[in-house]
């Protein structure tokens, strides 16, 4: 499972930085409660939201990546991420995203090797996933793909019926059928700080369930879709600490939107300060 996680974030360099640009020049403050446009977090600097109407476009995260999103008929169909600091040579990587009826068929490659990782999501009528899929790693060759490993695990998601707020993600072994981990989602009844941001609802899942065990970081941002997160309850058997608690606590504006979020866990805590 480390294994395929080392793969994934070649994808995680996405959510450490986000149509394309090549540099902050046309970076402004959209003034909307819900519709971030600075993140400030405790050490790791400045991360920058572009926009295009209401939907993202670029993130540029000061001391990781600058991911850019891709559109094709309203549909987000890639995300490539380079690193921030030009003088890094390694760290670039890109997913792409191929709708086939309800499903995303997601191809994620990057830097050293540009193996791909490939990912199958689920989703409900709402257009939320209801199960994501590890489908395998694959290396191409001169006589096309060849698979480097087999899938290993699925997960499983539930969502509170009223909101579409994330609930439960089960992960399980995909051979045994045995449960591996359990992420637990608790919120608190205030507006989202994302709930203005037009962004596709499974990539919103998709994001924190490869950042899910980061809880500290600023991705967890991508859950509040609806309300903001309060509470996360790990158990996790493919890490050394398998079971931690997570809570989160706001700072809000006069229109009860968050413009600051701290955090606190075994490892310690962390802070976001969000402006719009």
């Amino acid at each position: 499972m480390r294994r395929i996680l080392s793969y994934l974030f070649l994808f995680s360099a996405l959510s450490m930085g986000v149509i394309s640009c090549d540099s902050d020049d046309g970076f402004s403050r959209t003034g909307i409660n819900g519709k971030p446009s600075l993140v400030k977090e405790v050490g790791n600097g400045n991360i920058s939201f572009y926009y295009e109407g209401n939907r993202i476009s670029k993130i540029i995260a000061e001391n990781g990546s600058t991911s850019t999103f891709t559109y094709k008929d309203n549909e987000l169909v890639r995300v490539s991420s380079t690193p921030t600091d030009r003088d890094i040579v390694d760290g670039n990587s890109s997913s792409s995203f191929e709708r086939e009826g309800n499903k995303i068929i997601v191809e994620s490659t990057g830097d050293p090797f540009f193996d791909i990782f490939r990912t199958e999501i689920e989703l409900n009528e709402s257009g939320f996933p209801i199960k994501i899929t590890d489908a395998g790693l694959y290396h191409r060759t001169e006589e096309g793909m060849v698979m480097r490993r087999e899938p290993e695990y699925f997960s499983v998601l539930s969502y509170d019926p009223g909101s579409n707020r994330l609930m439960k993600e089960e992960f399980f072994d995909i051979k045994t059928l045995e449960s591996i981990a359990l992420y637990s989602y608790e919120y608190e009844d205030t507006p989202g700080v994302m709930s203005k941001v037009d962004i596709p609802a499974w990539f919103s899942i998709y994001w924190n369930h490869y950042s899910s065990y980061s809880v500290n970081r600023y991705n967890i941002l991508f859950l509040c879709y609806a309300n903001n997160l309060s509470a996360v309850k790990v158990r996790d058997d493919r890490y050394p600490v398998k079971e931690k608690e997570v809570e989160y606590a706001y700072r809000y504006n006069d229109n009860h939107f968050p413009v600051r979020l701290t955090s606190t866990n075994i490892d310690g805590g962390g802070w976001l300060e969000i402006q719009y």
